[in-house]
């Protein structure tokens, strides 16, 4: 399989996903400690968001490459558009991000199940 500009944002994005769940399960985590609330988490969680914002601006910036390089496919522009807006919500609305998560696994579901029908497109591959 061969890697292409389409395709990049799903990894990235499994990546993040996988990165996302592990702060909000350790959020989560060190709020049980001091006495459980959903406040407690999301106070973690935008505390914490100042050491990683950037790593979603990556993602936000390769489903903008994505949505370019998307054009044919009504599918693929309107899922790298929903990812894009993912990734916007991870970096200015973290305390959602048990229902940012949801979406993102929606998105990367539809991201890593399209195929091309049959259609060739080598100066979509990385090089």
């Amino acid at each position: 399989m061969k890697l292409s500009w389409i395709k990049l944002p799903a990894l990235y994005g499994v990546l993040y996903w996988c990165f996302a769940a592990v702060m909000l399960a350790g959020a989560g985590a060190m709020a049980v400690a001091q006495g459980f609330s959903v406040g407690a988490v999301a106070k973690l969680l935008l505390a914490w968001q100042n050491q990683w914002w950037w790593l979603a601006l990556v993602g936000l910036l390769l489903h903008v490459l994505a949505y370019a390089k998307s054009l044919r496919s009504v599918k693929l522009m309107v899922t790298n558009v929903i990812g894009t807006c993912v990734f916007v919500a991870y970096i200015l609305i973290p305390n959602f991000m048990p229902i940012i998560l949801v979406v993102h696994a929606v998105v990367l579901a539809v991201l890593i199940r399209h195929r091309s029908r049959g259609v060739s497109d080598p100066q979509g591959a990385l090089r």
